[in-house]
């Protein structure tokens, strides 16, 4: 942590802030009166706000930021160059959708560029300046006094003087029959991460969207045939990303159809039951795997009755701010964003959310005096963090039915790194091996091992399992933070 707040920094930043300030005090009666949906709760708060009392309180963070993709990172770095002390809660899914994207061909600066090297870029620049990172979930936030006290999974109690939730959405799923029986078994909403385990086969891809498309194309190179299913008579997709499906014998697209159930073998999809919601016949379609691409939930559950939100459950902010009905709250991104979507606009929400942050602090009185009373221990930093982990990798049949037949406990996490779901477990899993050394813990890369992966059957990642005396007594197919992992552990054993 940057211990070392120089004065013309904050200076520096409170200029810029000021300017903020003052804008978002001419907007101050328009906030009153903006036409957000009449099914938005009116949830706000009064209470002091005395920046003195700060030096009674320990593990103190100056601008708290929950998420990690293009809107928490971009806000990690303004908050960060500023010299304020900046803490990032990444989450359970680093770097958020970004990061389950293979090309991004509409990033300001760069023509083409992976979605996990922006992620990768943006983190680095964030850490440069300053900012830390926590591989951590949020699971609590009391936002009735201020500081704003913040509790994580794994027991972190932090006060934020300020708060920027950029925590995104989460995929939909259809809530139709056979979708929970087969998940991760033929169901999915991660091509990049999945579509290696449908070589040769045939797919559907279930929407009408950008992200449809990208599935869609995603798949391609790995399938047979991909069916676009569409529940609209036309394609909701940009131009440009319908342009990519045209030329390809390989995608067929079906309009105004929907899937009414999802149907198997017991192990895995081997079918869909479709219906034409205009005629409302109805067919089975053999198929071998279904990817959904129909739309997201933003991620705001621990938020619900703390902050004004619209009737879809996205934080309500106030505009040209990004100010919640909470004062020194903020959210940026797909939290709050229902319309663009776009990675560079959650960016630029990033960016306008810590200049707000720093113009919040700056008018409670917040300067380089204040700054030195906080608390620098950084105990909510892991400090096993540095020591190695006792991960053991497999590449092959043998290596594996003789780690399994020598020890009785052995747990393996299967992986890819093009995964980031995968990729953001690995440091739980490491973690958690430094802690239960009397457990074997290994690790596959299916990219290395995909013989291996597929004699044992594996056929989504991440994919964890736990064998005991040779037999395998547990398996998971879901991203888990750490304390879910050391759950699903010790109840397995």
């Amino acid at each position: 942590m940057n211990s070392n707040r120089k004065f013309w920094g904050l200076i520096a930043c409170g200029v810029i802030s000021l300017g903020v300030v003052i804008l978002s005090s001419c907007w101050s009666v328009r906030d009153s009166s903006l036409p957000h949906s009449s099914s938005a709760s009116a949830v706000s708060a009064e209470f002091p706000i005395d920046i003195q009392t700060i030096a009674h309180y320990s593990n103190v963070v100056d601008v708290l930021i929950i998420g990690s993709g293009p809107a928490g990172l971009s806000a990690a770095e303004y908050c960060a160059r500023n010299k304020l002390k900046t803490v990032v809660i990444e989450g359970i899914n680093p770097g958020g959708q970004l990061m389950r994207t293979s090309y991004v061909e509409n990033w300001p600066g760069a023509p083409r560029a992976l979605g996990a090297d922006i992620i990768e870029a943006l983190h680095n620049q964030a850490a440069q300046f300053g900012a830390e990172f926590i591989s951590d979930i949020v699971t609590e936030v009391n936002v009735a006094a201020w500081p704003f006290v913040v509790t994580t999974e794994s027991g972190l109690v932090i006060h934020a003087l300020s708060i920027i939730i950029a925590t995104g959405a989460n995929p939909r799923t259809l809530g139709v029959e056979g979708e929970q029986r087969y998940w991760a078994a033929g169901v999915s909403t991660c091509a990049i991460c999945d579509a290696a385990f449908y070589e040769g086969k045939n797919v559907i891809v279930v929407g009408g969207g950008d992200s449809a498309v990208e599935e869609t194309m995603q798949l391609l190179p790995h399938v047979a045939h991909v069916t676009l299913l569409v529940r609209k008579k036309y394609l909701r997709a940009a131009p440009s990303m319908q342009e990519r499906l045209e030329g390809s014998d390989k995608i067929t697209v079906i309009y105004n159809t929907e899937i009414e159930k999802i149907l198997g073998d017991e192990s895995h999809v081997n079918a869909v039951q479709i219906y034409n919601n205009i005629s409302g016949e109805t067919q089975q379609l053999p198929i071998d795997g279904v990817f959904l691409a129909i739309g997201h939930i933003p991620n705001t559950s621990i938020f619900k009755n703390k902050l004004a939100m619209d009737e879809e459950g996205y934080i309500v902010v106030h505009p040209p701010s990004q100010k919640t009905s909470i004062p020194g709250i903020f959210a940026a991104g797909d939290v709050e964003d229902r319309h663009y979507r776009q990675a560079g606009v959650a960016a630029g929400s990033g960016i306008k959310a810590a200049l707000d942050a720093a113009a919040f602090l700056t008018e409670h009185g917040f300067n380089e005096s204040i700054a030195t009373q906080i608390d620098d221990a950084d105990a909510y930093l892991d400090v096993h963090a540095d020591e190695p982990a006792a991960v053991t990798m497999i590449d092959s049949s043998a290596a594996f039915n003789a780690l399994i037949a020598e020890n009785d406990i052995v747990i393996v996490d299967f992986y890819a790194h093009y995964c980031s779901s995968c990729m953001a477990m690995m440091p739980r899993y490491a973690a958690l091996s430094r802690t239960m050394p009397s457990v074997i813990f290994a690790k596959v890369d299916i990219e290395k091992s995909p013989q291996l992966a597929k004699d044992l059957n594996v056929r989504s990642i991440p994919h964890l399992r736990i064998y005991k005396k040779g037999q395998l007594v547990s398996s998971s197919n879901r991203p888990m933070s750490k304390k879910e992992l050391a759950t699903f552990i010790k109840a397995a054993l």
